[in-house]
């Protein structure tokens, strides 16, 4: 397990090594609530007090975050008035991983995200760096409230699509007697492949979706946008990775 963070300063503190240890706190607590609730004669003073204590820095993290707390207990004397309504062990324990399922997704993806690096020592994006991406932009979209997370949603998408295009981008989609893109050109790139990949007048609608949703993920990413039009660029950036990934499979 990683060691955790014990500075009371956050501010410079990597927000990899910040989940990490709300994870491993989140863990903790989710093991005070289970034995509170199967073998709760033990130690219950003692727990209660370790429980506080972890919620305090749990949700001082969390806050950092931005995340919301999933625990509505505030301690397990609150918990213990509630679980005697579900039957067994094991309806106990799945309650309490299902309160928590979300945020530990969410903190997983935060500890285990890849820290920025200059071009010159930039890694090629594969499909699963393309997969993370795609969980961490739901994440986004399901915590978007202010006009800057909705941007932050339409610039994750956009982002996702230029990965898609690096990971397609070949040479040998050029037609002959045009000039190869640059290689951080994706809207160019993904042209190509599709003219490629998806050939044909029975593809034509194909190809207007997939252009549309790449100008789409521009105007969420720099225009004074709605929800829904951001939640349409999430979920159409989805949708066109599942088909690059599905015609990059096929023979064009």
């Amino acid at each position: 397990m990683s060691e955790l963070v014990t500075v009371d300063d956050l501010s410079d503190t990597p927000r990899s090594e910040i989940a990490a240890e709300a994870l491993a706190l989140l863990d903790a607590q989710v093991g005070l609530l289970v034995h509170a609730s199967t073998d709760g004669s033990k130690q219950p003073t003692e727990n209660d007090r370790q429980y506080k204590q972890n919620r305090r820095r749990f949700l001082r993290l969390m806050a950092t975050l931005k995340l919301k707390d999933p625990i509505p207990y505030e301690n397990l004397g609150v918990w213990n008035g509630l679980w005697k309504s579900l039957p067994t062990w094991a309806a106990r324990r799945r309650h309490v991983n299902d309160l928590v399922a979300n945020s530990r997704t969410a903190l997983e993806g935060i500890k285990n995200s890849v820290s920025l690096v200059v071009p010159e020592t930039e890694a090629a994006a594969t499909w699963r760096d393309v997969d993370t991406r795609v969980a961490e932009l739901a994440r986004a979209l399901e915590r978007a409230e202010s006009t800057d997370d909705l941007q932050d949603v339409g610039r994750r998408s956009r982002e996702i699509l230029i990965d898609a295009a690096k990971i397609l981008a070949d040479p040998d989609l050029v037609p002959a007697g045009e000039e190869e893109p640059k290689a951080g050109d994706a809207k160019s790139w993904l042209k190509f492949f599709i003219d490629r990949y998806a050939a044909g007048s029975s593809q034509e609608r194909m190809r207007t979706f997939i252009r549309s949703t790449w100008d789409l993920a521009q105007r969420v990413t720099h225009g004074n946008i709605d929800r829904t039009e951001t939640y349409a660029a999430a979920q159409a950036t989805v949708l066109i990775v599942r088909v690059l990934q599905d015609l990059e499979a096929r023979e064009p």
